[in-house]
């Protein structure tokens, strides 16, 4: 049973250090290339698959100084509305979603109690 569960932990230490080293690869990768294809692209491309059409990938990269600051903070702000003010990590968000998660699964466990 130790064998095991040393594998598995094993498996695991791996598995998320092969995650990082991954993402942090990636990310700098796309700071100096242009990435290939996007999740956005797959759908489009799986969207006309599935309608039947000729698979067509469009795309055309615009250098960052071509497009509009006031679009650029759009795409940030769309995902993240208080950006500007955190600049990265939202903690005042961090702990409210972690007290509402603690709610949930407080509920969640009185609810299943016999």
């Amino acid at each position: 049973m130790k064998k095991i569960l040393k594998t598995l932990l094993r498996f695991t230490f791996f598995a998320v250090l092969f995650f990082f080293i991954s993402s942090t690869f990636v990310v700098l990768l796309y700071m100096v290339l242009n990435p290939p294809i996007t999740p956005l692209m797959v759908m489009r491309c799986s969207n006309q698959l599935f309608a039947g059409e000729k698979i067509v990938l469009k795309k055309k990269w615009v250098p960052i100084e071509k497009i509009s600051r006031d679009l650029q903070l759009s795409a940030v702000v769309s995902e993240d509305f208080k950006f500007r003010e955190h600049h990265g990590f939202d903690f005042e968000a961090i702990t409210k979603a972690r007290e509402f998660n603690a709610k949930l699964l407080l509920t969640t466990v009185s609810s299943n109690s016999p």
